[in-house]
């Protein structure tokens, strides 16, 4: 145990001790500061008496089963890291502010999920996986992201309207067999480097004005997928199509769109799947349909 005077902190780091429970006192002040706890033995770490703007928040393999975050605020340049600590039932933000490049939520047992921060950085990541009981994540800020990660949970709906993408964005949402829309921004943006929807129960859907870069790794298989909603992927990603002209017309990606889906044909949907297929395929993209 540690007894925590009152004081005003900036940096704070607890590793491989065997700490249980973490509290601070009434008057405890953040002064952008680094608090990194990084314990298995920690069942709790108590914030509710601490105010002031914190840098980090590093809580790693912890035992601890809730986190409250809501009496204090992030800096501009914020980190919000949890991950691997698998009895953690509930994160509470509450009417937190800042503006952060790092918010990871990974690993643990939350069932739903409220982000209140902006993203206002062009390396911005959210990480949000392998939590195999999230079925709700709500995002209150805006900005531009560049990694978008939230794989192996229990999603039915996401919406990342509030988003604007990088110039060569990650977004991977596979292996939530569950979610059957997504929604992303309708406002022109960026590009997407990597698009992983696969393993899903997604058909087709808009990207809002962000295209695929020429060396996109994109995978859409295993999502039960109607010829018709192959033939408008295959259409939206075609420049020879009607769509979206997601791809530049020649490049060296890879796309995936099999599996369980069917495929693709020349006229489910009203649109000429196999034509799309060729002229990508013709482009030189490596294309792969069931």
């Amino acid at each position: 145990s540690i007894s925590w005077p009152v004081a005003t902190w900036s940096d704070i780091r607890t590793y491989g001790c065997s700490l249980t429970d973490i509290v601070f006192p009434v008057g405890t002040v953040w002064n952008n500061t680094t608090l990194w706890v990084s314990n298995s033995t920690v069942t709790s770490l108590d914030l509710s008496n601490t105010t002031g703007t914190m840098t980090a928040l590093v809580c790693e393999g912890s035992s601890i089963t809730s986190l409250d975050t809501s009496t204090f605020n992030f800096s501009t340049v914020g980190q919000f890291r949890v991950s691997n600590s698998t009895l953690l039932a509930t994160i509470n933000h509450g009417s937190t502010t800042g503006k952060v490049y790092r918010y990871w939520a990974q690993n643990t047992s939350i069932e739903t999920l409220t982000v209140p921060f902006d993203f206002d950085n062009i390396v911005a990541a959210i990480r949000i996986n392998n939590n195999g009981s999230l079925a709700s994540v709500n995002f209150l800020g805006t900005g531009t992201v560049n990694e978008f990660l939230c794989s192996a949970c229990d999603l039915s709906t996401l919406d990342v309207s509030m988003f604007t993408v990088a110039a060569s964005t990650q977004f991977t949402v596979r292996d939530n067999p569950s979610l059957s829309s997504i929604t992303h921004s309708s406002s022109p943006s960026g590009a997407f480097r990597i698009y992983d929807n696969s393993i899903c129960s997604l058909g087709f859907y808009s990207l809002g004005g962000a295209k695929f870069t020429s060396n996109v790794q994109a995978a859409m298989n295993d999502n039960a997928m109607t010829a018709a909603e192959v033939n408008q992927w295959l259409d939206s990603m075609s420049s020879a199509g009607s769509g979206e002209d997601l791809l530049p017309a020649t490049g060296t990606g890879t796309i995936i769109i099999g599996g369980t889906n069917a495929a693709p044909d020349s006229s489910s949907g009203g649109f000429d799947g196999v034509a799309a297929a060729t002229a990508i395929s013709g482009g030189g993209y490596i294309l792969t349909t069931t």
